[in-house]
């Protein structure tokens, strides 16, 4: 028997990998076709949106809101008319809650200064949003000024 026979053993293993690849192309469609968690939110229609204004502190005109739709802990984060951070540092949101600020995801802007971060951290009603300028890598807690903040 050569390493190519056509027995029944290698006909078992061609169909089996022929359903693998199968599966595999239908997976990587059905993937590629559902939206992410940051579009499910944004584009919910109970979606609610709170304000997250800038302080003082940042040096520019910008915008920022939350986007959570109700009784769930995943929010998206969408700012707009940011600057670019200097050399060495990137944005980092904050979920600020009775404990204090907990690391909710780094973000810079696109080239028109606008960013949306899905956060990492869960957000609840009662809750405060923050942003800062941080180190690239970011932070375990801030160590700038909030940018913005909104409760």
């Amino acid at each position: 028997m050569t390493p190519f026979s056509s027995g029944p053993r290698a006909r078992a293993a061609l169909i089996a990998l022929a359903a693998l690849i199968v599966v595999l192309v239908i997976g990587g469609i059905v993937v590629a076709l559902l939206p992410d968690r940051a579009e499910q939110i944004l584009d919910a229609a109970d979606a609610v949106t709170l304000e997250v204004p800038p302080t003082e502190v940042y040096p520019a005109d910008g915008a920022a809101r939350l986007v959570q739709i109700p009784g769930d802990n995943d929010a998206v984060l969408v700012v707009d008319g940011l600057i670019d951070p200097p050399e060495g540092a990137i944005y980092q949101a904050w979920v600020i809650g009775a404990s204090g600020p907990l690391p909710a995801g780094l973000f810079s802007p696109d080239g028109e200064g606008s960013a949306t971060v899905l956060l990492d951290a869960a957000y609840t009603p009662g809750n405060a949003i923050g942003v800062t300028l941080e180190p690239l890598g970011g932070s375990i807690a801030p160590t700038g000024a909030m940018l913005f903040v909104g409760a």
